[in-house]
This record gives structure tokens, C-alpha cells and sequence, in this order.
């Protein structure tokens, strides 16, 4: 559906080549493929108590085309995820407790940074707010217990952050503040997702109007560790956030990417050379389907599958986003931040709700990304911080030494490592025994 281009006129058609592709995705569907052409680029919307249909431009016709795909791909992902875990679940009657690994993804700092950047380094941000509460808050306890100073113990606190992006401070929440519910529903309408959801309540606004009202609001803002928001020299078309791991610029505006990337660079990067430009804030939190063409899908498609995972019943689908089938029509606008967010605080109540977590460090091998090579200069440092042997930065524990550490050396032939025997894998790397401490 992705390959499916449109005439760049007022009142865009399809062009001759996205016929192919229509037809594919028609018969994938089982739809009609002239009424699916004709839905592609025509918003039907309800006015005075009639069905008005109105012809869409070329890029309103393609931001249609890749809402409806990414909402198609949610519905099919989330029924996977389910399959998968009802494969794996075993025997629920019979289970004494359960085990599930978190694979966390790192915070990303790209050439441009727009909305997708903030969302996932805002939920790093709350995995490390978690690590913080399991690893050094704990810690406190069990030093306050022995009677020892818990002030010994230093760590760098997010929470601020966390309540500037969202206005979801967890000690808030905890009731360590004594802030009220009617405090903390203030502070979510002044942080970055509740002003971008003010401003996107007025068609007007742009990506400028958001980048003014933020810099207004956090500019000179700071904690413990330092400032949180970094405003622009000039203008206000970006900001940028301190996070734990350092400050990241977000743009809030469009971004013309051929301006900044040769052409040899424009099909690895999938820019469509006619329509190149990275959306706004506004314009991605306002990423919804158009109902009109939602409700075609689920009124006509006849696939046994698509039907199977929009059924009415079942949250989080499709369907699930539309107010009933049929309802063309307005409705209350769930931006991308505001279901962001719903869905993140969901998963860390259940999380944290009853679960023992246990982290894992991972190395990172190799700075230069070569496959079968370790030669990262980080590597003695990071270990040096998990046996002691120098303080660890900010933010990362000192392991307790039990037992045994493994410390890789810098030099180890990580391609000799692959091809040897598992007892000869052990000349790569050096065993320190600890003594129990």
C-alpha cells in the first residue's frame, strides 16, 4: 500500500503506475479496487447532518495512505505479540509465577529528531527511573535498616525530566511530594506532550507555535544535575531536552531532507523526492486515520484475517480506534502523545506491579559496528566500574562482588573466539576471583 503515489494536483488521483499496487492490496483485502481508488483521495466528512465528500491533495492523500497502513500494521503486530505469548504461556493453572525479558532500546540521537526520538527516549528515560527505584532506592533502604548513612549513596535522578516531558513526576505519584491529583493534572497541561496537544487543538498553529510555547515554558528550567531544556540561539523551530544519557535536539518543524542528504543517499534513506520533507510535531500527533476510509476497510474488506483481528470486541485494533462502524463523523481527536502515553504508564504499572526485576548489562563490543570485533576502548572501563576498580559514572551501579567476574581484555580476537571450542574460548578472556565482600 506503502508504493501506492498520487498526482501532485489540488484534487489528486492516482497516478498510472499505482495501479499495480492497488490491485494487490484490493485483492489482499478482497475489496472493490475503483471504490478503494476512489476512497484513497476523498475524505468524507459529516457536515449539518450531510455526508460531504471532500478531493484531498497529493499530501494529505499520502498522510491518509500512511495512516491507515500503520494503524493496519498495530492490529496485525499486537495480534502476533498475542499468538506468541499464548504459545509460550504453558499451563496458567499450573504456573507458580512467570518470567519476562525486557530487551531495552537505547536512547536515539539522529541527524533530525522529531516526535518518534522523544517517545522512545522518554520511555528510557522511565526504564531508568525504574533501574534507579529497584537498584539505588533499594540500597538506601538496606542502609538505612544497618543503621549507615543513605546520603553516601549518589545517583542521578530523573524524575524532573520525566515530569517535564509528560507531567508525570513518579514521586508525585509515589506521594513523596504530597502533591495532589488536581497538582499533578496541572503540571501534565504545561509539560511538551500537554502544550503539543494544546496547540494541536487550533489548525492554525505550526510546528513554530509549539516550538514558542515550550521555549516560554521551560526555558531556564533545571534540577539537581542542571538544566533540563536547552532553548535555540535563534528562532524556534527546535529545542532540546537534557536527558540522563545527554541533551538531545528535537526539531519541531518540517524538514526538507534533500536539502541535507546528497541524492545518492535519498532511496537508502526512502525519501520520495516530490514530497521529501520530515513532518512536524503537530502533524504527527495528529496522526489518525481518516474515518472515512477507516470505516471502508471495515465495512467492505471480506479477508477472513482482517476480519478476524478488527472484530468489534477486541481492544487496540483498528475497529477499536473508530466509534463504531459507519460513524464518519467528528469525533474526540486521541493524538499520538496522549495514546503514547496511556499505553507506557499501562505497561509500567503492570511492570512494577508485583514483578521482581532483575537487570542485565550489556557490552558494547564494538564502537565501530564490525561484525567479530571487539574493540571497544569502553569495554576495561565498564568493566573496571563493575568490579571496583575505579567509582562508576553517574547513573550505573557497582556490582557487589560474589563469586566470579568476567573482564574481557580490549585486544580479545573476537573472530578467534566464534571459531574456537568453548574451553578454548576461556584463553580470550582473564578470571578474577573476588573475595566475598
Amino acid at each position: 500500500m506503502g508504493n501506492i503515489t498520487f498526482t501532485d494536483e489540488d484534487a489528486s488521483s492516482l497516478t498510472p503506475e499505482a495501479r499495480e499496487h492497488l490491485d494487490v492490496v484490493a485483492d489482499c483485502f478482497q475489496l472493490d479496487a475503483d471504490k478503494l481508488a476512489e476512497e484513497m483521495v476523498l475524505e468524507r466528512i459529516m457536515m449539518g447532518g450531510s455526508l460531504i465528500s471532500k478531493e484531498l491533495n497529493k499530501v494529505k492523500a499520502m498522510s491518509s495512505r500512511d495512516a491507515i497502513v500503520k494503524s493496519i500494521f498495530q492490529t496485525i503486530f499486537t495480534d502476533i505479540v498475542e499468538r506468541c505469548n499464548a504459545s509460550v504461556s504453558g499451563e496458567k493453572d499450573r504456573a507458580k509465577g512467570r518470567v519476562g525479558v525486557l530487551d531495552i532500546f537505547g536512547f536515539e540521537r539522529m541527524q533530525f529528531n522529531s516526535l518518534e526520538q522523544i517517545c522512545i527516549n522518554y520511555t528510557n528515560e522511565k526504564l531508568h527511573q525504574c533501574f534507579i527505584n529497584e537498584v539505588f532506592e533499594t540500597e538506601k533502604k538496606v542502609y538505612r535498616d544497618e543503621g549507615l548513612d543513605p546520603s553516601a549513596i549518589n545517583f542521578t535522578d530523573n524524575a524532573k525530566v520525566l515530569e517535564m516531558v509528560t507531567g508525570c513526576n513518579p514521586h508525585d505519584v509515589s506521594g513523596k511530594t504530597g502533591a495532589t491529583p488536581k497538582d499533578i493534572k496541572a503540571k501534565m497541561k504545561i509539560s511538551l506532550f500537554g502544550i503539543l496537544d494544546d496547540v494541536c487543538k487550533q489548525e492554525k498553529n505550526t510546528g513554530v507555535t509549539y516550538c514558542e510555547r515550550v521555549m516560554k515554558q521551560w526555558t531556564g528550567a533545571e534540577d539537581a544535575n542542571g538544566p533540563l531544556f536547552e532553548a535555540p540561539r535563534f528562532g524556534a523551530e527546535e529545542f532540546s531536552v537534557v536527558h540522563f544519557a545527554g541533551p538531545v535536539k528535537y526539531g519541531t518543524t518540517e524538514v526538507d531532507k534533500v536539502k541535507f542528504l546528497p541524492p545518492s543517499q535519498w532511496d537508502k534513506q526512502g525519501i520520495d523526492k516530490s514530497c521529501p520533507q520530515i513532518d512536524s510535531f503537530l502533524t504527527k500527533n495528529k496522526d489518525k486515520v481518516p474515518q472515512s476510509l477507516l470505516d471502508f476497510f471495515t465495512e467492505n474488506a471480506k479477508n477472513d484475517y482482517y476480519q478476524h483481528i478488527t472484530r468489534p470486541d477486541r481492544d487496540g485494533t483498528v475497529a477499536g480506534s473508530a466509534s463504531g462502524a459507519g460513524s464518519t463523523g467528528a469525533s474526540e481527536m486521541k493524538t499520538t502523545v496522549s495514546k503514547f502515553n496511556l499505553e507506557i504508564e499501562a505497561f509500567f504499572k503492570q511492570l512494577l506491579t508485583g514483578a521482581n526485576p532483575k537487570f542485565i548489562r550489556a557490552h558494547k563490543n564494538d564502537t565501530f559496528h564490525d561484525a567479530k570485533t571487539v574493540s571497544s576502548p569502553e569495554i576495561p572501563n565498564e568493566n573496571a566500574c563493575l568490579t571496583g576498580d575505579q567509582p562508576p559514572p553517574k547513573g550505573n551501579p557497582r556490582a557487589s562482588h560474589h563469586g566470579r567476574a568476567l573482564q574481557f581484555t580490549a585486544g580479545a580476537d573476537a573472530a578467534n573466539l566464534h571459531r574456537r571450542s568453548r574451553h578454548r574460548a576461556c584463553a580470550g578472556v582473564r578470571l578474577h576471583h573476588q573475595e566475598e565482600v
